[in-house]
């Protein structure tokens, strides 16, 4: 989906637990034509995680206009 929008010259932010992995989706990303990939490492099902960001978003004055919710499957966790 990220990389979807980037060629369809996207502003994008990626969320997820894995720096990693989300420093390779930005730079394929970039790569792909996306003008700008900010990424964040954050775990959705933590509350502060998310407010911290959140937070963040609104003292830079990021808005968001769409949000996909891509999670994948998290072997090991409850229900």
């Amino acid at each position: 989906t990220a990389i979807g929008l980037a060629e369809k010259k996207q502003n994008l932010i990626l969320t997820g637990r894995r720096l990693d992995r989300l420093k390779a989706v930005q730079k394929e990303c970039l790569k792909k034509g996306s003008p700008s990939v900010l990424i964040y490492k954050l775990d959705i099902q933590k509350n502060s995680e998310v407010k911290k960001l959140s937070q963040e978003f609104k003292k830079k004055k990021i808005t968001v206009k769409v949000l996909i919710n891509n999670a994948g499957l998290a072997k090991g966790i409850g229900p």
